[in-house]
């Protein structure tokens, strides 16, 4: 099973509203590399991992997005791709970096059946197991004593 897929990034360019911003990039579509419709476009590599497979399920079953994250290019004005991936948690750690902005992109349904046929293959349940308590964790010993007795 493939765990590479190589996309084209479609940017769409506005004028910024403040006055540090002077253009915005904005990712706006997604397109597996084969589709004859983007030849122009940046090129990122989709890259799926097993033990991230919870974030893939995440995904799949609520926002369908392909991220996109956008860091400053080298003259620092332009935004450029940095990544594309489908694990919002991945997404959500960039999205936490002053230097990173990060896009969701509607999933296209090729990638999205790539990305279900992955899950189903390598996604393996984690059983909860809760953990053990000492005697040292107990809500008593943590108690101050009442201030006459300090």
């Amino acid at each position: 099973m493939r765990t590479r897929l190589p996309v084209r990034i479609t940017l769409e360019r506005s004028e910024g509203s403040g006055r540090w911003a002077s253009t915005v990039w904005q990712a706006v579509a997604v397109v597996p590399e084969g589709d004859p419709a983007v030849s122009d476009s940046p090129q990122l590599v989709l890259q799926l991992h097993r033990k991230e497979t919870e974030g893939y399920r995440t995904n799949l079953a609520a926002d369908r997005a392909v991220y996109v994250v956008l860091r400053p290019g080298p003259d620092g004005t332009a935004s450029e791709p940095f990544l594309a991936t489908v694990c919002p948690f991945e997404a959500q750690d960039y999205a936490d970096d002053a230097d990173s902005h990060v896009d969701a992109v509607p999933m296209p349904t090729s990638v999205a059946a790539w990305v279900t046929a992955f899950v189903r293959r390598h996604h393996v349940d984690e059983p909860f197991r809760k953990r053990k308590r000492g005697p040292r964790s107990s809500p008593e010993s943590f108690a101050r004593p009442p201030r006459s007795q300090r």
